[in-house]
C-alpha cells in the first residue's frame, strides 16, 4: 500500500519545517505503490524546509514510486539541506523492472512566479563529535541528496557547497 510519513494538508500554516531527526516512509509493493516522506498539499502554507537530519522515502519491491519531498502548494521557496534527502527503489524482482518515479524533491507543480532556492551545505559544527580535541568540519555530517529533482515553471537556484548529489536535475521551464 501507499505510505506517507508527514502530510501537511490543505490549511496547514507552519511557515518553516525544521527536521533534526528522521522523517521516513517505506512501502513494500508489487503493485507500484508510493512512499512519500513529506507531502505538502495544495492549500498548505510551508515556505521553507531546513533538514539537519534525514528525509527519506523507500520503495521495496518489483516497482514503485519514492518521493522524499513533494510540494503541491507552490508556496515552498527555500530548501536547505545539511543532512540527507533521499529516495530509493530496492528491487526484489528476478529481472530488471522499469522503476517508477524516484524523486528526492518534486516541485513540478510550481508556477512561473514560484521561485525556489535549494542550498546544500555542511552545517557548522558546535561540538567535538569525533573527539580529536578540535571542533572543525570533521565534526559535521556530510550532506547528501539522492534521487531526481524536478523544478517547476519558476526561477530556480540550485547550490551544492558540500556533499554529494546522485540523481538527475530537471529545471523545468524557469530560469536557472
Amino acid at each position: 500500500a501507499n505510505a506517507t510519513a508527514l502530510m501537511l494538508g490543505d490549511g496547514t500554516q507552519i511557515g518553516r519545517l525544521l527536521n533534526e531527526g528522521a522523517i521516513e516512509a517505506t512501502t513494500n509493493t508489487t503493485e507500484g505503490d508510493s512512499a512519500i516522506a513529506v507531502d505538502i498539499a495544495s492549500g498548505a502554507d510551508v515556505t521553507s524546509i531546513t533538514n539537519l537530519g534525514e528525509i527519506s522515502a523507500q520503495t521495496v519491491g518489483e516497482s514503485g514510486n519514492a518521493t522524499a519531498i513533494i510540494d503541491r502548494s507552490g508556496q515552498l521557496t527555500d530548501i536547505t539541506n545539511n543532512g540527507t534527502i533521499s529516495a530509493t527503489l530496492t528491487s526484489t524482482a528476478q529481472t530488471v523492472m522499469t522503476p517508477g518515479a524516484i524523486r528526492a524533491i518534486d516541485l513540478s507543480a510550481h508556477g512561473a512566479s514560484d521561485n525556489v532556492t535549494y542550498l546544500q551545505q555542511r552545517e557548522t559544527a558546535t561540538e567535538d563529535v569525533n573527539n580529536d580535541g578540535t571542533i572543525d568540519e570533521n565534526d559535521a555530517r556530510t550532506p547528501q541528496l539522492s534521487g531526481d529533482v524536478l523544478f517547476g515553471a519558476g526561477d530556480e537556484t540550485f547550490s551544492v557547497l558540500a556533499g554529494a548529489v546522485d540523481g538527475n536535475i530537471d529545471f523545468g521551464t524557469g530560469n536557472v
